[in-house]
């Protein structure tokens, strides 16, 4: 969530096949996958909600290192099965390492 202008279809994906086809492809554009690491700090849960929050470190396609970017996701569940997805991040500091 945040200012996701730069993010082609406001960063908005509906289901399992569009996140699999729309955003893991633009991670994949964005970083090299083989510098990609994901450390989780936090994972809070209840009933209905599980809460990660996670840190970030990648090389992009530039080069430049993208280091210690904090996200925090929210996972909605409902009958044993993901239903929605928020996922918070410094979109400042995504566009200004990843795009002049």
């Amino acid at each position: 969530m945040g200012c996701d202008s730069f993010i082609e279809n406001g960063g908005r994906y509906e289901g399992k096949q569009q996140i699999i086809d729309e955003m893991f492809a633009l991670s994949s554009k964005i970083y090299q996958p083989d510098t990609y690491r994901m450390d989780v700090r936090n994972v809070t849960a209840n009933d209905e909600y599980v809460v990660m929050e996670f840190m970030v470190n990648a090389t992009n396609w530039k080069g430049r290192l993208y280091k210690d970017a904090t996200y925090c996701t929210v996972f909605r569940v409902a009958d044993g099965l993901i239903a929605e997805v928020r996922e918070y991040v410094d979109t400042y500091k995504v566009k200004t390492v990843n795009w002049d």
